[in-house]
């Protein structure tokens, strides 16, 4: 039995259901606290496998892939686009602020994610008109 702290409180963990339901319940706490929630867009990256599902989603009509992140038994957390699931570490996590793109993921010269946050000035990632 592993514990994940989460909202400065353990929760038990035994079950891959039992997960689940704590994470959607703790959802639901922050909604009631008044937190919006955001939409998240994931471009994957050219280093990944996958990065030719850019192109599929493009051709589908939407790029850069909305995604959830959502709790995972495997390291495919983020979920969405052509590929249905993807590792963190072969995406980056784009949010739209105050009508420009936050970059809010990065992959580091060893190839693995590192988070922090940077606003995009003057470079188009997305495409389009």
């Amino acid at each position: 039995m592993s514990t994940l702290l989460h909202d400065d409180s353990a929760i038990e963990q035994s079950t891959p259901e039992e997960f689940l339901e704590n994470y959607r319940r703790s959802q639901e706490q922050y909604r009631q606290r008044g937190f919006t929630p955001v939409q998240l867009f994931a471009v994957v990256r050219e280093s990944s496998k996958y990065h030719s599902q850019n192109e599929i989603a493009r051709e589908q009509g939407y790029f850069p892939i909305p995604v959830t992140i959502q709790p995972s038994l495997d390291s495919f957390v983020v979920k969405g686009g052509p590929g249905g699931q993807y590792r963190l570490e072969d995406v980056d996590i784009f949010v739209e602020y105050g009508g420009e793109w936050v970059q809010i993921t990065f992959e580091n010269p060893r190839g693995n994610s590192r988070r922090g946050t940077r606003q995009l000035r003057g470079k188009r990632v997305m495409g389009g008109a």
